[in-house]
């Protein structure tokens, strides 16, 4: 199959460094390369996708370039008006850090209160996981070689429910999870600030590293990561033995 010419190009983003807070919403776009030109921010690193979403087309006073043979195009156009800027690029999370604001833990404003959202978004992610069932896991491990569990490894959530991490994922039903610091977001979802990612994990307020479970209704579940586990059959077997168990004791 031909390659995709547009998955060759690199683009870059001009806009005035006064515009600096419009380029949050990316900045958790962690393929981004950010630099400083005199009055000028540059980024670059885009690809096909994020350069025709509806979060870079909401970002004001800024230009696209296609970048080729060291010459810079504005997008759509044959005709270059300049060329690749030689600058010092560094990762756009580390050139726009995150300020904390200072938390009074006395004072309980309404309007001081952010109300958690999860998004549609069209920013593809890779998968880190998926949430499904513990009677389709068990299932399918039955008949699954042993060499298929490698590199897996998987949590309890609920009676009914497990989450299996790690690469390659099994080929069961469920719902895919990509990760955000230490979210655990659903695929095709983010943040409705993803900026305030680090905030969010925080306001948990956490004795033990841990992982936090969203789904598509902004409902969180806490997975701390000392339960997390290698996959195997034997305990996926231990866990259904001592659930039944569990039953009727």
């Amino acid at each position: 199959m031909a390659q995709n010419a547009s998955d060759n190009l690199i683009y870059f983003l001009e806009t005035h460094q006064d515009n600096l807070p419009d380029l949050a919403t990316i900045r958790h776009w962690s393929n981004l390369k950010m630099a400083y030109d005199a009055t000028t921010i540059w980024v670059k690193g885009f690809d096909y996708a994020q350069v025709n979403s509806v979060t870079l087309k909401s970002i004001p006073f800024k230009k696209l370039y296609e970048g080729k043979d060291s010459k810079l195009f504005p997008l759509g156009s044959l005709l270059p008006v300049g060329s690749i800027p030689n600058v010092l690029w560094t990762a756009i999370d580390r050139a726009i850090p995150i300020t904390l604001p200072a938390i009074n833990h006395n004072f309980f404003g309404i309007d001081e209160q952010i109300e958690i959202n999860l998004v549609p978004i069209e920013q593809e992610h890779p998968i880190y996981g998926i949430c499904t069932t513990l009677d389709q896991l068990a299932s399918y491990i039955e008949t699954a070689p042993s060499i298929r569990l490698k590199n897996l490894n998987w949590v309890v959530l609920s009676p009914d429910a497990v989450l299996i991490v790690g690469e390659p994922l099994l080929p069961i039903s469920g719902a895919a999870v990509w990760k955000l610091n230490n979210h655990l977001l659903p695929a095709g979802y983010d943040f409705e600030f993803p900026l305030l990612a680090e905030m969010i994990y925080a306001s948990f307020n956490l004795s033990n590293p841990s992982l936090i479970l969203w789904n598509e209704s902004n409902l969180s579940q806490i997975v701390p990561l000392s339960t997390i586990r290698p996959l195997s059959v034997s305990s996926v077997r231990n866990t259904i033995a001592n659930l039944f168990r569990k039953r009727f004791e």
